[in-house]
């Protein structure tokens, strides 16, 4: 039975095991402390919406202890297929396939802006994920050529984007 005044200290401290059990079930070992972090808050949202004539506080816990940690994993796994980081830096991955046409077309306007060379960086690079060095080979160029026109085309986007 849940007390309706009840501290968040003494929910947390009877309720914590269905986090943490949540967390081996679903296997989350990488950045456990944060995911525990969203477990408590989403046991402390379970305990503030819970209403006693619709069954027992534990299975309601569960249940949103559960969802909130998947919701997080998912968009994690969202965050991660769309961004990558090498080692020229932090790239946004756009999958042409999944993006809207509204963001579409407002890529196109700042696209049309930029030179021939400039575009090709920025596809090849942005959008099919590829490093200067495999741009280069590709266009047979130097990879200082192609580093110039991605100085170039971060230089006219910025101002673009100003």
């Amino acid at each position: 039975m849940v007390e309706s005044h009840w501290t968040v200290d003494e929910v947390v401290e009877r309720y914590a095991p269905i986090v943490r059990k949540q967390l081996k079930e679903l296997q989350i070992y990488k950045d456990y402390d944060d995911y525990y972090q969203i477990g408590l808050i989403a046991l402390w949202e379970a305990y503030m919406r819970f209403v006693p004539e619709k069954g027992t506080f534990a299975t309601f816990a569960m249940h949103t202890v559960r969802g909130r940690l998947l919701t997080e994993l998912s968009n994690e796994t969202t965050y991660a297929a769309r961004h990558q980081l090498t080692d020229e830096g932090f790239h946004y991955i756009v999958d042409e396939h999944k993006a809207s046409r509204l963001e579409l077309e407002m890529m196109e306007c700042y696209i049309e802006t930029l030179s021939e060379r400039q575009q090709t960086w920025l596809k090849e690079s942005i959008v099919q994920g590829k490093t200067t060095a495999e741009i280069a080979k590709e266009y047979s160029v130097s990879v200082h050529t192609v580093r110039s026109w991605k100085k170039a085309t971060i230089k006219k986007l910025k101002l673009k984007l100003a």
